[in-house]
């Protein structure tokens, strides 16, 4: 283990796809506090506890602190430090939202945006660089947008997605719902995604690579030029995202342990089904995979076990090199590779 930290002021909370690969901060809000708290990965002390603007999701790269606050009539989206939520730049957006924004980051760019239809493209000297009220859209890949205007009386995949530069000029569309592969380690998205009929795409140009033949599958991610995905809820595959190939596949038993029974359904020392999976990470040729307190490392070249332990606590957010965890009362951070 490389540190602890009791968390003597509520439990610590990460949020979900807070921080990219290279952040060099944790960010953590707590139950009784108003502000955040934002620990050092090396040894999980306090760096700052700046105050948001209002209610907010976040996004960390890096040094800087992504955020999208909303209040009224207007959002505002910022960029800081540990310290200064705005130190980059504050933006304030002429939007009534009413849901969550999401915040996508790549190179000098950030973008904002809510299934309310709107999209604002920033970059870190503060400038609008694409803005627009209509659609709603995030990055994919280096400045390109995938943008799509959602009507929540039609059904999902009804519009087509188009994806831009950040110019606004369309690079290509398409009308099928589909799944972007994220990239192992770092869950960034990767050059591949799966649409709807199998089509394995390249997210540059949207030409197809491959057909995937199956039809009940979860996608768990990319390993070097490996696709990983998991078929039946009962078989984990590799194949090679180039052209399809079958390189292993091995039983999810081997993962997933029958659930014990429990009092408390989500007790940490519990295992869920492979359906729910929802946290891998990475290291090389090395995919972790975690349910309840359970790691799993698999060789994702050879589709083999390297090994498997027991942890205190539920393993729920990756960050580099660490693995943290969380008990309700401490906050842990277990160092691999």
């Amino acid at each position: 283990m490389s540190w602890q930290r009791v968390m003597d002021e509520g439990s610590c909370w990460l949020g979900v796809g807070a921080h990219a690969a290279d952040a060099r901060m944790i960010l953590c809000e707590k139950d009784a506090s108003p502000d955040l708290h934002i620990l050092d990965p090396k040894d999980g002390k306090t760096l700052g506890h700046p105050t948001p603007a209002g209610y907010s999701n976040y996004y960390i790269t890096g040094d800087t602190i992504y955020s999208c606050a909303w209040n009224g009539d207007s959002v505002v989206f910022s960029a800081g430090t540990a310290t200064e939520l705005s130190e980059h730049f504050s933006v304030k957006i002429p939007v009534a939202n009413s849901n969550a924004c999401t915040i996508s980051v790549e190179g000098d760019y950030a973008a904002a945006t809510s299934s309310s239809n709107w999209l604002t493209v920033v970059g870190i000297d503060g400038s609008i660089k694409y803005q627009s009220f209509d659609v709603q859209g995030e990055f994919i890949g280096d400045q390109l947008l995938a943008t799509q205007e959602v009507d929540g009386d039609e059904p999902y995949g009804s519009t087509p997605v188009v994806v831009r530069d950040l110019e606004g000029n369309e690079v290509y569309r398409y009308s099928e719902p589909i799944e972007i592969a994220r990239e192992i380690p770092g869950r960034r998205f990767s050059d591949v995604f799966v649409d709807n009929y199998g089509d394995v795409r390249d997210r540059g140009t949207g030409e197809a690579r491959w057909n995937y033949p199956e039809r009940q599958y979860s996608l768990v991610g990319l390993s070097g030029d490996v696709l990983v995905t998991v078929e039946d809820e009962t078989q984990m595959r590799g194949y090679s995202a180039n052209d399809g190939q079958s390189l292993w596949d091995i039983n999810t038993d081997r993962f997933f342990p029958i659930r014990q029974d429990s009092a408390n359904e989500y007790a940490p020392d519990d295992f869920e089904s492979f359906g729910s999976l929802r946290r891998v990470t990475g290291d090389g040729e090395t995919m972790l995979v975690t349910t309840g307190s359970r790691l799993t490392a698999l060789d994702t070249e050879k589709g083999a076990i390297s090994w498997t332990f027991d942890t205190k606590g539920w393993v729920f957010r990756e960050h580099q090199n660490l693995l943290l965890l969380s008990d309700g009362e401490t906050l842990r951070a277990l160092k691999f590779g």
